[in-house]
């Protein structure tokens, strides 16, 4: 009987395994990924060997999430789980049915399934308006340091020699000057003075009028962006250009031919302030939103 047992133990363990695994591919969540591929297998989704894991349960939640309601909100919480909260703008022109989404792409894959899942949602009367969204952010930051000290030496008679430096710090202290024939007179102060920071780093003080002016100044040296090294739109056709809240915006139009990772360069004179890669819609006119945003950095 106990070889029996011994015997029938191990299939008994990997029908245990083989029920935890069935109920874990029942969500994609936890499904691993032979439970993945078969939701693939379900809607026709054919990966690429560049498609990680996690993008691929993102995509089967996506396509499996496409049902009606489809509201602005519903879009925006779908377009959280594709790009991440922060990383896109959306809004709708009700006036001319226009339905505008700004997100950073350099992944192909993601970029053709945000084209399939707008196709899915949209509304037939809408026009679909993709721009490219390009958002540098510049860290602006302030320090308050302060530094307390002594005299040890004054000529008043008071002083003992060499039982202190010539000028010492509450909490550090450096020799520069020792009685034994090695200084150099004028060449350092008797004692090194350290200040100490007083602003911790988690405190906001730059204030909206610096972070604004500092944006402002940058508008006005910024000359052109050059798109795969090949396209240059000066500033002088940039579209809606304006500085509002330390931030600045621009839109560039160009036309493309392919979908392709572009190399993106914004100029000031002849100097790239920044460098960027994204996907470009093919067929029409790209739209490129850029936005230089000045914050406060700790």
């Amino acid at each position: 009987m106990e070889g029996l047992m011994n015997a029938e133990q191990p299939i008994y363990d990997e029908a245990e395994t083989d029920t935890k695994f069935a109920f874990s591919r029942q969500f994609v969540v936890t499904a691993d990924e032979k439970g993945v591929e078969q939701y693939e297998k379900i809607l026709g989704i054919i990966p690429t060997d560049t498609d990680s894991l996690e993008f691929r349960k993102r995509r089967v939640i996506t396509r499996l999430s496409t049902i009606p309601p489809y509201t602005l909100n519903y879009l925006k919480q779908q377009l959280i789980t594709i790009f991440g909260a922060g990383n896109f703008n959306a809004w709708v022109d009700y006036g001319k049915r226009e339905l505008y989404i700004d997100s950073f792409i350099n992944n192909i894959s993601l970029f053709f399934e945000l084209e399939m899942f707008i196709a899915k949602v949209k509304p037939a009367n809408m026009i679909y308006i993709y721009r490219s969204l390009v958002l540098p952010k510049v860290g602006v930051s302030s320090r308050y340091l302060a530094g307390w000290g002594k005299w040890n030496y004054r000529l008043d008679g008071t002083w003992n020699l060499g039982a202190k430096p010539f000028y010492s710090d509450d909490t550090t202290e450096e020799w520069n000057y020792r009685l034994d024939g090695t200084w150099n007179l004028g060449a350092k102060p008797f004692a090194t003075y350290y200040l100490g920071e007083i602003k911790m780093n988690n405190q906001s003080s730059i204030t909206p009028f610096t972070l604004n002016y500092s944006a402002s100044k940058l508008k006005e040296i910024i000359t052109k962006v050059v798109i795969n090294n090949t396209i240059t739109v000066n500033s002088s056709d940039f579209l809606n250009f304006n500085v509002y809240g330390g931030r600045i915006t621009f839109d560039v139009l160009v036309e493309t031919t392919n979908i392709l990772i572009e190399s993106v360069k914004i100029y000031a004179g002849e100097n790239v302030i920044d460098d960027a890669t994204l996907a470009v819609k093919s067929g029409e006119n790209a739209r490129i939103r850029f936005e230089i945003e000045y914050k406060e950095a700790f």
